[in-house]
């Protein structure tokens, strides 16, 4: 929690900064950018948070690790996550707790891809092996 309790202080005056100059219409947050969480919920600017992980939330049988928030003496947690109009969480209901009690500010939105796009390896190209492997095939059976 310190490590982004300080980086807040860079993150917040950062987007109300870029908030003053742009004049956006939305605004979308990850939610590891405390500060910007908490000037985009000032801001009242339409806001969604971008959460590449389950966060932490309250939901009927969530598992007891998960539960560390929630006895912060701080607004971390269930609340503050949720500030926004919509939080994004890159999972699937698939693979995920059943939240019950999760409303529609809540959008499992299943995975993403966050590598720019790249040329395949020259190891994946036709007649190419991957570094320090043998072209020897293996005797078949």
């Amino acid at each position: 929690m310190q490590t982004f309790s300080e980086r807040a202080s860079l993150d917040g005056p950062d987007l109300a900064a870029e908030i003053d100059t742009i004049r956006p219409e939305l605004l979308i947050v990850d939610i590891n950018a405390w500060g910007a969480l908490c000037v985009a919920e000032a801001s009242g600017i339409p806001a969604v948070t971008f959460s590449p992980y389950t966060p932490a939330l309250r939901s009927p049988g969530l598992p007891p690790a998960a539960l560390v928030l929630e006895s912060a003496s701080c607004r971390v947690g269930h609340e503050f996550f949720r500030c926004t109009s919509l939080l994004l969480i890159t999972t699937a209901e698939p693979f995920e707790y059943h939240h019950p009690d999760w409303g529609d500010d809540i959008l499992l939105m299943g995975a993403s891809a966050w590598e720019p796009p790249q040329g395949a390896p020259s190891w994946l190209k036709p007649g190419a092996w991957p570094p320090g492997r043998s072209q020897q095939r293996s005797p078949s059976c």
